[in-house]
């Protein structure tokens, strides 16, 4: 997510910048303060930093670079302006340096082969938008909250010419700065908006766009400026860097956008319809393509066990893995450190922080081993390198002493291995089909760090490490599994899901919805969370005594907040004001059961696991294979979504969660129906003395009736105690 900084004034006192975000939100955050920098510096183009005579040596658009300029360290006269240098020209192998501003110290970076790439995502090409806080161009877009659609982010000319003929041009000079982009709104009209000009930005991002990529260890931090400098800082393009204290609060507000990277760790997930292709539950692959994920919604896996397929990641509401570790791909967490194995190196992959105690964080190895307390609730949260490029907010997950566990197998301590699918090490296994046997790992080194290779031993006696996930490679394949470590399938994300960050805080309990005046809601997020939420001087401690109280929406303001009234009177409480203002991600809207539909009632009831598998209560198509029609009824819950093959291997309803007693076809129910049906008429057939025969003598007067041997020896009915004046022989 891309931010504008459009206050710095307070940054010569207290090292603070305000940051805008793309998507509407404001905070402030510390540059500098007390030596933390929340956030790197991603383009400073548009606060009109050019370097005189310097032409970028790939793009040639500009008869100077404008922004940040990347010297190449090995070949001379190669420079790069910041969008070509993050598009990767030139040699990738190659070092550079990093020169912020004319005249400025040079800071080398390392190859941008060997660093982490991440996608950028805000008020790019593509990007649906409303008007914004600093909006000031009347009624131009038709009306407060008309949506218009970015047509443009940059211009790209070759012709030198044209360049210095529409030098002064204002749209050619403003696609150079990057401060400014071109929107097309609903009534046809298309004018030119600043993002980032002057420190303002009057567009919100509706619905985010991807724009370039960037390496995020290459990037400078905001705020740490020579003294000539500072004055860079005002609308500086910025990406956020959080800290503890900062934590997930922006996170909320944001489009969750799992961008599937290489290297990510996964098993099996919710959706699997491949039987035992993978190797079997528990058997962890290794992402190794994403090209087909933006337009068909999957990536491609390379097992453990050397086999390959091509996984659903959010294909018609599909999802066929889950994120085991995504530390591989290069993830990490700045400034924060595992309670459990060590302080000596940020955790790496998922951040796993407790709930219930002050600063306890574990890392994925130590959660799934059950270190901490196993009955206390942790909030999930994946945030990359510290910053927000990949969002998975903060998802609060059920405590683990009562979680269904899985034991995880593959290119782990023990595994037996031959050369796979990206061996690039000649003859050093000995040769084709050698095998091999991993060692235990060292703990040594980044690659060891990251979970992204293990060492193996040869039967030539040579001992090397190979990739498994660095770089989306995998150098081996399995013969015999190795034992890793367990994991809680019900804890881990969706690998590929796309959706609100907001709709997955809770573990289901809590749903994001658009609430309306007049609407009866309740916070039902924990006292903690909704503090990190609210924005910076809000949060009040009488705050606490409203959690899971109702009250009634009475107005929506410019920036989507919600004023609730509480009735203080007939809630029993005793504090300072009646209206409070909260933002709608807080609140859950209070239904009557009876006047909302089944379908409605049975998405609120669902857990976390259960949303994000998007099942219905009844369905044509089976919802694992989407081939076969959904046939087979679950007992006691009655949902029909799977076929009878994929009703097999089902112990719990997908879409309530419940366990199943019973799995029946239709004609199976009508069946036992019709069967109950028969039982009770010949009940009533059977004769009440004996209980074994059928009633086949009537008596007069009364007309009550018992089998023959039994008659035999009345005088009286049983029944009414009248006197039988004749016995008469029914045929049935």
């Amino acid at each position: 997510m891309v931010g504008t900084v459009t206050d710095d004034s307070k940054f010569t006192k207290h090292k603070q910048v305000v940051v805008t975000w793309d998507n509407g939100f404001e905070n402030s955050y510390k540059a500098g303060e007390n030596g933390l920098f929340e956030l790197l510096i991603l383009d400073n183009a548009p606060t009109g930093v050019m370097h005189s005579s310097t032409v970028c040596a790939s793009c040639g658009n500009d008869l100077y670079i404008i922004g940040m300029r990347w010297s190449c360290a090995k070949c001379d006269n190669i420079n790069l302006c910041t969008p070509c240098y993050m598009n990767n020209k030139h040699d990738v192998r190659h070092s550079f340096y990093r020169i912020e501003f004319p005249r400025a110290e040079r800071v080398a970076v390392d190859p941008r082969a060997n660093s982490t790439i991440v996608q950028s995502e805000g008020l790019y090409h593509g990007a649906k938008v409303v008007r914004g806080k600093s909006w000031d161009s009347g009624d131009q877009d038709k009306g407060f909250g008309a949506e218009g659609v970015i047509l443009m982010y940059r211009t790209e000319t070759n012709s030198i010419v044209k360049k210095v003929k529409e030098y002064f041009d204002t749209r050619y000079k403003a696609a150079k700065l990057r401060d400014s982009v071109r929107v097309k709104w609903r009534n046809g009209k298309i004018a030119m908006y600043r993002v980032g000009k002057n420190g303002k930005v009057v567009l919100k991002a509706r619905m985010l766009a991807y724009g370039e990529p960037c390496y995020h260890e290459h990037l400078p931090l905001c705020g740490n400026f020579r003294p000539k400098a500072t004055q860079l800082a005002v609308s500086t393009s910025t990406e956020s860097r959080l800290s503890e204290e900062s934590k997930e609060c922006v996170q909320h507000y944001f489009y969750e956008s799992w961008f599937p990277r290489l290297g990510l760790r996964v098993v099996r997930g919710p959706t699997w319809r491949w039987a035992d292709h993978d190797g079997g539950e528990g058997v962890v692959g290794t992402v190794t393509g994403i090209e087909k994920y933006k337009e068909d919604k999957s990536v491609h896996v390379t097992w453990d066990n050397g086999n390959q397929n091509s996984c659903r990641t959010g294909r018609h509401g599909s999802y066929d893995l889950l994120l085991l570790d995504s530390a591989p791909s290069g993830l990490w967490q700045k400034d924060t450190h595992c309670e459990e194995c060590g302080r000596g190196q940020f955790i790496r992959g998922i951040r796993w922080k407790c709930a219930e105690c002050v600063g306890i964080n574990l890392c994925t190895p130590c959660y799934m081993n059950n270190h901490h307390n196993v009955h206390h609730h942790f909030y999930r949260t994946n945030i990359l390198n510290g910053e927000k490029g990949f969002y998975d907010a903060s998802v609060l997950v059920p405590p683990r002493y009562n979680s269904r566990v899985i034991q995880s197998h593959g290119l782990y301590f023990g595994a037996k291995v031959v050369r796979g699918k990206d061996w690039r090490y000649a003859e050093q296994d000995q040769g084709w089909g050698a095998e091999g046997v991993v060692l235990e790992n060292n703990g040594k080194g980044s690659d060891e760090i990251n979970r992204n290779s293990v060492r193996v031993k040869w039967r030539n006696g040579k001992i090397a490490r190979y990739r498994v996930g660095k770089d989306g490679k995998v150098d081996l394949q399995c013969l015999m599994s190795g034992y890793g470590d367990p994991y809680y399938p019900d804890h881990l994300p969706l690998c590929g899901d796309e959706k609100d960050a907001s709709s997955g805080i809770s573990s289901g309990e809590h749903q994001m919805s658009s609430v309306e005046i007049g609407d009866r809601v309740k916070i039902t997020l924990p006292a903690d969370l909704v503090r990190d939420m609210m924005p910076p001087g809000s949060w009040n401690t009488e705050i606490v005594e409203l959690i899971g109280r109702e009250g009634k929406v009475s107005r929506i303001t410019a920036n989507d907040e919600a004023l609730v009234e509480y009735d203080l009177g007939s809630l029993g409480l005793d504090i300072c004001q009646k209206t409070w203002s909260f933002h709608q991600v807080l609140l859950e809207r209070i239904v009557d059961e009876q006047n909302v539909p089944t379908s409605t009632q049975n998405l609120d009831q669902k857990s976390e696991a259960t949303v994000r598998k998007s099942a219905t209560s009844s369905a044509e198509t089976c919802l694992l294979c989407e081939e076969a029609k959904a046939i087979v009824v679950f007992q006691p819950c009655g949902h029909r979504i799977v076929c009878q093959t994929c009703s097999v291997r089902l112990k719990k309803c997908l879409s309530c969660q419940q366990n199943i007693s019973a799995k029946s076809l239709p004609h199976e129910e009508e069946n036992r129906k019709l069967a109950r049906q028969l039982e009770e008429i010949k009940e009533l057939h059977k004769c009440g003395i004996c209980l074994d025969a059928n009633k086949d003598t009537a008596f007069t007067p009364c007309g009550h009736s018992t089998c023959t041997d039994c008659a035999e020896r009345l005088t009286q009915c049983p029944i009414c105690r009248t006197d039988i004046a004749s016995k008469i022989k029914l045929y049935l």
